[in-house]
């Protein structure tokens, strides 16, 4: 299946990192961090899950996607969403 395209509020909000305002990145990533809370919590095994904190891994996982924007930018292959989350993933 198609995945569904990022809404516009998440497409101005790339627009403006775009455009060199970190700030938006914040609020964009801040946006969407119940849903990578709420995906890796759903991927997270059970034996990682008694280790490690699911909040520790979307916040790696940000940090990750800030080191990565700009390359993001560049080419968009994914909605801003699935990028986020295959971060997470991996």
């Amino acid at each position: 299946g198609q995945a569904a395209p990022d809404p516009p509020e998440t497409l101005r909000l790339l627009d403006d990192v775009r455009a060199g305002d970190r700030g938006a990145l914040d609020r964009l990533l801040a946006e969407h961090r119940q849903f990578l809370r709420w995906f890796v919590e759903l991927r997270l095994d059970p034996h990682i899950r008694a280790r490690v904190d699911a909040s520790d891994v979307v916040q790696e996982a940000q940090l990750e996607a800030v080191r990565r924007v700009d390359h993001y930018l560049e080419r968009p292959a994914l909605p801003f969403r699935l990028w986020l989350r295959q971060i997470a993933f991996d």
